[in-house]
């Protein structure tokens, strides 16, 4: 019987690849795979992983593989200064979540430089009023600033609005707690912070407002201040009364989210919180562990079937280069990076 000969199974030869090619997908993987992983893969990685057009943009927010371990926060302060140290300057986004520090925002201003225009901090407990002010104060070209279940004063919003004369999208979310929203005290300024969004923050495209303790008073001043604002959230600012007159005035607004629809455009909230339900009931039977889990396994669906077609596409790209169709492959290149 004549024996079959079975053809060896082809391997990608990844060192092959066009440079513009590997770099996509460095940008692709982000600065903490690049660090922690990829730049140890092979020497022409290492060199290509020092590249500072790969730190332009620096998100460092939801680290999934160490999510519950307090232990590798050092791990990641880390991996945040070593990414300052190669960014040469131009840090353009900057997003971290749980483990930014005073020091880290003292580097993220030494080394931006002017350059910074989006700031997202998330769950960052231990950065200070004063360091933040003087992050921003360095970029007053800054158009995006978020700041999600921080602890940042009534003030420190006014002087985001005096650092930032561009700013174009704010995002304030509060702590989620009990009675958020809605528990006045007596002593309470409940308005300040949105006097300080209407009086600093006219060039407002958008504003998301979550779990704020505002008034129609602070409300009317956000409407009257921020003349170019188009999107709106109040997610459980319970204090708001949605009549007649406020209605009229925000006729303007493209999109309005009122204080009871409890859909949010905030994948995660908090300390890696999934909001992937609005089912109470359910929510109340399930742990965030299991929100987490959950989220994390649509999270891989989604990124396998944007990996086969970035697959296909670098496959494409590779092939007009071995054929000599090296403008046709820059082109696609170029395509992908879009």
């Amino acid at each position: 019987m004549e024996s079959v000969k079975v053809k060896p199974e082809e391997t990608r030869n990844w060192l092959a690849l066009p440079q513009q090619i590997t770099t996509l997908i460095f940008q692709k993987l982000g600065v903490m795979e690049i660090i922690a992983r990829a730049q140890w893969v092979c020497s022409p990685w290492r060199k290509l992983a020092k590249e500072p057009t790969l730190y332009r943009c620096m998100d460092m927010r939801n680290p999934w593989q160490e999510i519950w371990d307090i232990n590798a926060y050092d791990d990641y302060a880390d991996l945040a200064r070593e990414a300052f140290k190669r960014c040469n300057g131009d840090l353009e986004e900057f997003s971290m979540e749980n483990f930014a520090t005073d020091e880290l925002m003292y580097l993220a201003r030494y080394v931006t430089c002017t350059s910074l225009r989006c700031l997202r901090l998330v769950c960052c407990y231990q950065v200070s009023d004063e360091a933040l002010m003087k992050l921003l104060e360095n970029n007053p070209f800054l158009e995006e600033v978020e700041l999600v279940d921080c602890d940042f004063k009534a003030e420190t919003i006014e002087d985001v609005g005096r650092s930032c004369p561009l700013l174009k999208s704010f995002r304030l979310n509060g702590e989620e707690k009990e009675g958020s929203g809605s528990d006045i005290d007596d002593n309470d300024d409940v308005d300040e912070e949105a006097l300080a969004i209407a009086n600093y923050m006219p060039k407002l495209r958008r504003l998301h407002l979550s779990r704020n303790k505002l008034t129609n008073t602070g409300l009317e001043a956000i409407l009257n201040g921020c003349p170019y604002l188009k999107y709106l959230n109040l997610q459980e600012c319970f204090n708001i009364e949605l009549n007649a007159e406020l209605r009229k005035k925000y006729e303007r607004i493209e999109k309005l989210v009122v204080p009871d629809d409890l859909a949010d455009d905030y994948e995660f909230d908090g300390a890696g919180k999934y909001l992937g339900s609005n089912d109470e009931d359910d929510a109340s039977e399930v742990s965030n562990e299991d929100y987490v889990l959950e989220s994390y396994e649509e999270k891989n669906k989604e990124k396998a079937k944007e990996e086969g077609k970035l697959k296909l596409c670098i496959d494409g790209a590779i092939k007009m280069h071995i054929e000599g169709n090296v403008s046709d492959a820059t082109e696609l290149v170029r395509k992908l990076a879009l």
